[in-house]
């Protein structure tokens, strides 16, 4: 079956995405993890510069291509959380369920771009290998959990003992 505009079933998938973005980063922003202060302000941004590339660049498969990715390595990293039975702070500490909410979409957001790479004309191959490239990002996303976890659990560093003035 042949799609008559697949230009702009990627615009409103690339609106789609860019407005869960917006809405994850102004969660970050307004519901920040004191404990992730910086590591915070580092993912907001991050979201902001990923909803803006979506948005301008939506006709290329590349730009799909690398969105699975980045969502396949989010997607390892709300997968360990949840296995931890934690949020994974991914809307900032807005809810205590948000990584299995994490998880769904960046699930759906994988698929979509998958989707907007076969409508864009990327050939099979190419498919396959993103998605192989995508179960590697999820492992990768996996390993960065288990660092700010490990991160998490660790007691606070103890004061250094005072030194008598004489």
């Amino acid at each position: 079956m042949k799609i008559k505009n697949p230009i702009k079933i990627s615009f409103y998938s690339a609106i789609a995405i860019a407005s869960i973005l917006i809405l994850a980063a102004l969660a970050k922003w307004l519901y920040p993890q004191p404990q992730y202060f910086f590591l915070g302000k580092i993912a907001i941004f991050a979201d902001g510069v990923i909803a803006v590339a979506v948005l301008l660049f939506y006709r290329k498969v590349i730009t799909w291509q690398i969105l699975s990715w980045v969502f396949s390595v989010w997607l390892g990293y709300s997968f360990f959380w949840l296995v931890q039975n934690q949020s994974c702070g991914c809307f900032g500490s807005m809810g205590t369920s948000s990584s299995a909410l994490a998880m769904g979409l960046d699930l759906f957001m994988i698929a979509l771009s998958w989707i907007n790479m076969a409508l864009l004309g990327a050939r099979k191959r190419l498919l396959i290998i993103t998605m192989v490239f995508a179960l590697l990002f999820a492992l990768v996303g996996i390993w960065l959990g288990t660092d700010i976890f490990h991160l998490r659990m660790m007691p606070p560093p103890m004061p250094a003992p005072a030194i008598p003035v004489q």
